[in-house]
């Protein structure tokens, strides 16, 4: 058998062929180079704004911190940990649990409650209860979400959701929410937690419509017992947990 060595080869038939190959490998590469620099920018990106993020979380934890409730303000005698004189932003439902229990314990709520539905209660005779003390800071600190405690949990959850939708790369979004569940959502949602799986979690509390009308509202109405439990599904939701 012999070989033809001298066979003339159709140039125009193999650039027919391998050109459209050559083209093809050409643009996956190039797709390639692109998409490995564009990640790279993403992953620049992503690290020029995570410290941004970790200093306002440094500042948010230090503002819960400065925010102070002096025990004296709920006049609080027999419950509240005397080792304990006040609570800042981070503790709020420690404080809030200890003053539902004083109510639940205070004969003149209970006589209220058990008579809600055969006696009306006036604004002014409101004020008059023994129990009213606790109740005016639940009024002031837990009921609106327009105070300096609702302010500040609106922030934390702002924030959250901020980070969420950052431009940063997944794995520094989880690790900064992580910084920011460690150093604020862990101290405040421990607290809750403790007040939602309490019996306290279903007390209802009295709450004036005007001068002659009092409602009877479920606490898990309240602005900070709703943005507690805003924080808690968010981080559900992102499985972050300590």
């Amino acid at each position: 058998m012999k070989i033809c060595f001298e066979c003339e080869i159709d140039w125009e038939l193999v650039n027919y062929i391998l050109m459209p190959i050559i083209t093809l490998i050409s643009v996956f590469l190039y797709f390639l180079a692109l998409r490995n620099s564009q990640k790279q920018n993403e992953v620049f990106l992503s690290q020029n704004i995570k410290p941004n993020f970790e200093k306002e979380i440094d500042a948010l934890a230090e503002e819960g911190q400065k925010i102070i409730i002096q025990k004296e303000i709920v006049s609080l005698t027999h419950s509240y940990d005397n080792r304990k004189q006040e609570c800042n932003g981070l503790d709020i439902f420690y404080f809030f649990i200890l003053i539902l229990k004083d109510i639940h314990n205070n004969e003149d709520f209970i006589d209220d409650w058990v008579n809600r539905n055969s006696s009306s209660i006036t604004r002014t005779e409101l004020t008059r209860k023994s129990y009213y003390p606790y109740l005016n800071f639940c009024y002031a600190e837990i009921l609106n979400d327009w105070t300096t405690l609702g302010q500040y949990f609106s922030k934390i959850i702002n924030l959250w959701k901020q980070i969420e939708n950052s431009r940063m790369i997944n794995e520094d979004k989880f690790l900064t929410l992580k910084i920011l569940e460690r150093k604020i959502n862990h101290k405040i949602l421990r607290y809750y937690d403790q007040l939602f799986n309490s019996d306290l979690f279903s007390t209802y509390l009295p709450i004036p419509v005007d001068d002659n009308k009092i409602d009877w509202v479920k606490i898990e109405k309240f602005s900070l017992v709703n943005a507690g439990r805003e924080m808690k599904l968010l981080t559900e939701e992102n499985g972050i947990f300590n």
